[in-house]
């Protein structure tokens, strides 16, 4: 068709202005989740409180570490390793109004962000028509991700395109592209210091990229010496941005960095192993599994997964033939990308957290852009062919029909992207809700003169709306923390030592809570019930009791009568259990998202029971 020959014409004439559109073509979605959530009233919970609150946190105490996580023990609790994604949201959370809002913008910005990072990479360094395909796969990654997460200020969440920028980078570096080493460091860095499961993939890129960049300039000393120079820059700003956790580590009473690798020498609990590890990242690397689906299964059938594998070990033969050193640094890079994701698989404590692999699918759509430009190329004559001409994917006086086909299929899969977007809902809504409720009549109580320790009793969201309601006192002027108990979630300025408080914020959950705190306060007046609400639909409630039982009724079927008695007290002691089966999984973490009824106690000290 000689529309599709002008539109290659025209993107190898003026690839910039057409790159730019595809992005924003591709990232479209999530420009329309942010305009859909500017109109719902959101008050953050649980750990999206916790990035809340480190927002609010500067200048004053501006953030040294990242979010509380499964580091540590529950008597020393440890964060992941830097406050990264703090400090590149607070420009955007400012200027906006410093809103539960403008963090969620400010997430969309940092992957849209990213996303149009790796194209420029891979256009400076590769030309227009991979450039285009690297297009294609962070369209394909914002739809398989989707506007929820995208926009979610959630630490596991945060680095997904900002991998993908990094990933890029460190196959464009090892290409030669010096000056992109930075870029790979920043990158790198901010998916590392958001979650410490990043690690192992971050440094092997890295080697990747610096050898390829090294090997590139043998035998050529001024090269050499330049590339030393940009390398040493690179290391350079990666001490800056790692001076932060660095300060905690030689400040903290215990650093930080010493809780991490203490639980990586002592990892409690049963890993999944290497047989069920390998399925799940097989599982992961499925080209029409959850990229294609935009769902999160963890577990699965393996085999999609293992023929991409062996697609791609057969176009790395071919490449290996054809010296197509582009390619070659890009499988380079994948390969040890897919170590580390072995590595970490194989180091799971639960297949019941998707979060913890999704991140895989980056991988995933690269193999299969690996894979298609080898079949691409095999067409070509390398003999013949330049360096930028083979990187470019053919001949340039040629039209490629190809390169407006995956315009195509950007536009389609931003299409079905816009429709989940315009769709999209605040985290946890009926949990926003009880925060929201609970908020003005708790605040009309207090005095600001005076300081106020924020406890809990929420055996089935672990403090979820505890924590929210903390933020929102904060955001009113009052002076509150939290136990020292809390001291990674809450970050050490916000907590209140035993005797420091004026008084005490409980908030409890569940029906039978209340019931026990009420019966154990009667008659005391220095207690007193600020606040009760039930949040939920007439709907939510029954589905939720329904939920219960049947979650109960299908454990002591199972045999696991401890698991059902525990869910009086939280539906976390069998939630977290491996051996429970999908169906209660599923049941108990709806349980979770739905919600309870809460009240607020004020009282001088810790309430009895």
């Amino acid at each position: 068709m000689p529309v599709l020959g002008r539109f290659d014409a025209q993107l190898q004439r003026r690839p910039g202005p057409i790159l730019a559109v595809v992005v924003a073509v591709g990232a479209l979605p999530l420009l329309v989740a942010v305009v859909a959530l500017a109109g719902q009233d959101w008050h953050p919970v649980g750990d999206l409180a916790q990035a809340a609150m480190r927002q609010e946190s500067f200048w004053a105490h501006p953030p040294l570490v990242g979010t509380a996580g499964r580091i540590g023990t529950l008597e020393q609790q440890g964060n992941h390793p830097g406050p990264a994604m703090f400090w590149f949201a607070w420009p955007i959370w400012r200027l906006l109004g410093a809103s539960p809002w403008a963090l969620q913008v400010a997430s969309a910005v940092g992957a849209v962000a990213a996303y149009a990072g790796a194209v420029a990479l891979a256009a400076r360094a590769l030309g227009a028509r991979v450039a285009l395909a690297v297009a294609v796969a962070g369209a394909v990654l914002v739809r398989a991700f989707g506007p929820a997460v995208l926009t979610e200020p959630w630490n596991p969440s945060t680095p997904l395109m900002p991998y993908l920028l990094f990933v890029v980078a460190c196959w464009t570096t090892a290409t030669g592209r010096q000056r992109h080493l930075p870029v790979a460091i920043l990158a790198g860095s901010y998916c590392v210091q958001c979650h410490v499961g990043y690690a192992p993939a971050i440094v092997g890129g890295l080697v990747v990229a610096v050898a390829g960049l090294l090997v590139g300039r043998r035998g050529d000393r001024a090269a050499t010496a330049t590339a030393l120079g940009w390398i040493g820059g690179a290391a350079a700003l990666g001490l800056v941005l790692w001076l932060p956790p660095i300060v905690q580590q030689l400040t903290g009473h215990p650093g930080n960095i010493s809780i991490i690798l203490d639980t990586y020498r002592d990892q409690t609990g049963e890993v999944v192993g290497l047989r069920q590890g390998l399925e799940v990242m097989a599982t992961q690397l499925d080209p029409i599994g959850n990229v294609l689906r935009g769902s999160d299964d963890v577990t699965g059938a393996p085999w999609g997964g293992i023929v991409l594998l062996v697609a791609w070990a057969a176009s790395v033969v071919v490449a290996v033939r054809r010296r197509h050193r582009p390619l070659l640094a890009l499988d380079a890079v994948l390969a040890v990308q897919l170590v580390a994701m072995a590595y970490w698989s194989v180091r799971l404590d639960s297949v019941r957290f998707p979060y913890l692999v999704q991140w895989f699918w980056v991988v995933t759509v690269l193999l299969l852009l690996a894979t298609a430009w080898t079949l691409a190329q095999m067409g070509s004559d390398p003999d013949r062919a330049s360096p930028q001409h083979r990187a470019d994917g053919g001949a340039r006086s040629g039209s490629d029909p190809i390169c407006a086909l995956a315009v195509v299929v950007v536009v389609l899969v931003a299409v079905s992207g816009v429709v989940t977007a315009a769709e999209v809902e605040r985290p946890f809504p009926n949990l926003s809700d009880t925060v929201a409720t609970i908020d003005d009549p708790t605040a009309a109580a207090l005095d600001h003169g005076a300081t106020y320790r924020v406890d809990w009793r929420d055996g089935d969201s672990l403090g979820a709306v505890g924590f929210g309601l903390m933020l929102e006192l904060e955001r009113d002027g009052f002076d509150v923390g939290a136990g020292p108990a809390y001291r990674a979630a809450v970050e050490p300025h916000r907590v209140l030592e035993p005797g420091e408080e004026d008084a005490v914020l409980t908030v409890v959950s569940g029906d039978d809570a209340i019931a026990a705190v009420r019966a154990a306060v009667a008659g005391d007046p220095d207690v007193t019930e600020l606040v009760a609400v039930d949040a939920r639909s007439t709907a939510d409630r029954a589905r939720a009791e329904q939920m219960r039982t049947d979650a109960e009724a299908r454990l002591r079927a199972q045999g696991r009568d401890d698991l059902a008695d525990a869910m009086d007290a939280s539906v976390w002691t069998p939630l977290v259990d491996p051996s429970i089966d999908d169906a209660t999984y599923d049941e108990l973490w709806q349980l979770v998202s739905i919600g309870r009824p809460t009240a607020v106690f004020l009282s001088p000290g810790t309430l009895p029971g």
